[in-house]
């Protein structure tokens, strides 16, 4: 009997855009329309390759039959939300855990008639669920948080989790995972289960937080619990901050439950950030809405065009690399690890500060980068082929990345942040 060929993800789009299923084995049986744009394309495949990959590490048995709904909902999905053209494919990928997540929780909805918008309404509707069902299961605690940071007027204050529950509160209040995300060998080894009394030492981030790799903290408003933020005590990030998840519709699953930028507590937020950064030495913010171009977001969260004046206080800033940015913003602006530096141009690389505290993100749809002049600086880019040939220090975030020429580089580059 002959091997059966092994079948793609570029495969089972190329044939369920052409009218077939994802083997090519009979016909689609509907009508499918999605952009011509072979950048478009590519970005598709890429996007359902992640999903693809995120499922199997969910264990969720992803087979041949299951790829033709998988393609044909995500393109379906990618078309009805308008999302289309290359970029806005591209800013999916982060996305791509969320997807699986919603598929992995009502497996059957993949191969029913229910579209990708309506798992996502679907799982969100299980997330609601499950939030009220372990807020309704907390015993009492003492509120033994201590205030890390307060407003003028104590209305808004940053609190800080030192106890299990403090993570399961915030689960409760925005349904995310640092309240029910568990050590699972570690259970199962003394033999108990999720969620069962004497499993909270077990959580995960509780665990990182003995272990003094993180603090969280809790930002609340008249009481109410607004947002989550992680702050790593290594590297002096904020490397994550989780808000209430916006409702369902055809809306994006957030990753992380990221901040809007309409956000009504997005100032309040920032505020808090600030004081935060008075007792503790902040770096990067992870998590923040990313300011346009140009722009800053301002410690009274608010965005600004860049000027050297609020550059030293920004919370997070992005420049366009480009011949015409002026060296008093460039040059500030290298220094602050808050900043962003967007590379859309590849020939604008060689415009890049040879030293950056920052991130540089490779936005160009090319496969290959070329950063000829950088000696400093963290990378991220979606391509195959990075030529860093002066790099010393940074960190690369490239997941599809197959070839790296950084001769000068002290350690090799972690895949992601």
């Amino acid at each position: 009997m002959p091997r059966q060929k092994t079948l793609t993800i570029a495969d089972a789009v190329n044939n369920v855009l052409s009218g077939k299923t994802a083997d090519a084995t009979g016909p689609l049986g509907f009508a499918l329309s999605f952009t011509k744009n072979p950048d478009s394309r590519e970005q598709a495949i890429d996007l359902i390759d992640h999903i693809a990959s995120h499922l199997q590490l969910r264990d969720f048995p992803l087979n041949r039959e299951d790829l033709t709904p998988l393609v044909a909902k995500t393109l379906t999905y990618l078309s009805k939300t308008g999302l289309q053209s290359p970029e806005a494919i591209a800013t999916l990928h982060a996305h791509a855990p969320a997807f699986a997540r919603a598929i992995a929780a009502v497996p059957h909805k993949l191969t029913d008639s229910t579209s990708l918008a309506g798992i996502l309404r679907t799982y969100q509707q299980l997330s609601a669920q499950k939030a009220a069902a372990l807020r309704a299961s907390l015993p009492p605690l003492p509120n033994l948080r201590p205030v890390i940071w307060q407003s003028a007027d104590t209305r808004t204050a940053l609190l800080e989790a030192v106890h299990p529950q403090h993570l399961q509160e915030d689960t409760a209040a925005l349904d995310h995972c640092a309240g029910k995300l568990y050590d699972t060998p570690a259970l199962a080894h003394h033999g108990i289960e999720k969620g069962a009394p004497g499993s909270e030492p077990f959580l995960v981030y509780w665990r990182s937080i003995k272990n003094k790799i993180s603090r969280i903290f809790s930002l609340t408003h008249h009481g109410a619990i607004r947002f989550t933020l992680e702050y790593n005590l290594h590297n002096q990030n904020i490397t994550q901050i989780s808000g209430k998840p916006l409702p369902g519709g055809l809306l994006l699953p957030q990753p992380e439950n990221a901040v809007q930028r309409d956000d009504p507590d997005l100032p309040r937020l920032c505020e808090a950030l600030t004081g935060l950064m008075d007792t503790l030495p902040v770096r990067h913010i992870f998590g923040l809405p990313t300011p346009y171009s140009e722009t800053v977001l301002t410690p009274e969260g608010a965005f600004e065009p860049i000027h050297p004046d609020n550059i030293p206080s920004a919370l997070s800033g992005t420049l366009t690399v480009m011949p015409s940015i002026p060296r008093n913003i460039l040059q500030p602006a290298a220094e602050s690890p808050r900043f962003s530096f967007l590379l859309q141009n590849p020939a604008d690389a060689r415009h890049l500060p040879a030293s950056l505290e920052g991130w540089v993100y490779i936005t160009h749809i090319h496969p290959i980068a070329n950063l000829p002049t950088l000696r400093r600086g963290n990378i991220a880019f979606n391509g195959t082929s990075l030529n860093a040939p002066l790099l010393e220090s940074g960190r690369i975030a490239a997941p599809n990345l197959k070839r790296l020429n950084a001769p000068h580089l002290k350690t090799p580059p972690p895949k992601s942040r």
